[in-house]
């Protein structure tokens, strides 16, 4: 399916298959591609004899949600599961791209049996500091282990076992900057609860 990207932006895409501009409410360059392939899985399938209407197939992308993938909670901060080294570089594309020029303390807990050195070189490259925390889950890496990979990667790292005053701290350090909470699905479902209790003022 030809195609080609009319704009990259913070909060969502746009590109163009088939002479139609195709509006992608999901951030980031690796969900244009997601899209693409959604279409063009939608264009086989009605080939194949399904009844499918493309234009809503087009239209169904501009409002598609997913939780922690590139997920702005509001203005300052925004969450991503990315656990792995590919969805670490599409993250660190990603701020790259739409947060140059902005500081950007990552607030992060990662599983023991991740590659977790190939993300934190990943992530060095990218933020300016972070914060690591603990996930109380028993595969958790403990967050002093974590802040010394990430320290050994060259990113400024501190270590805080509290995940609510973890992520207070990553507020100070990003000073009005965005705070990104990363490393982990288990702890973005952790850190969920936490704002929702507090009411998001943490």
């Amino acid at each position: 399916m030809p195609w080609s990207t009319i704009r990259e932006g913070r909060y969502g895409s746009a590109f163009e298959a088939e002479g139609k501009t195709c509006r992608l409410s999901l951030p980031g360059r690796h969900q244009i591609q997601n899209g693409r392939l959604a279409l063009a899985g939608a264009k086989l399938l009605t080939e194949a004899g399904w009844r499918l209407d493309m234009d809503v197939c087009v239209k169904a992308l501009d409002h598609v949600t997913w939780p922690a993938r590139l997920e702005w909670l509001d203005e300052r901060t925004l969450m991503d599961g990315a656990h792995n080294p590919h969805g670490a570089q599409a993250l660190a594309d990603y701020v790259r791209s739409q947060l140059s020029g902005e500081r950007v303390v990552a607030l992060l807990g990662m599983m023991k049996d991740k590659a977790v050195s190939d993300c934190a070189g990943i992530f060095a490259g990218a933020f300016d500091a972070a914060v690591a925390t603990q996930i109380d889950y028993p595969r958790a890496l403990p967050c002093g282990e974590l802040a010394d990979t990430l320290k050994n990667a060259g990113l400024p790292t501190e270590s805080e076992r509290d995940m609510a005053r973890a992520l207070e701290r990553a507020r100070e350090l990003a000073d009005g900057g965005v705070t990104l909470i990363c490393g982990s699905l288990y702890l973005c479902g952790d850190m969920r609860r936490i704002l929702k209790d507090d009411g998001g003022r943490i």
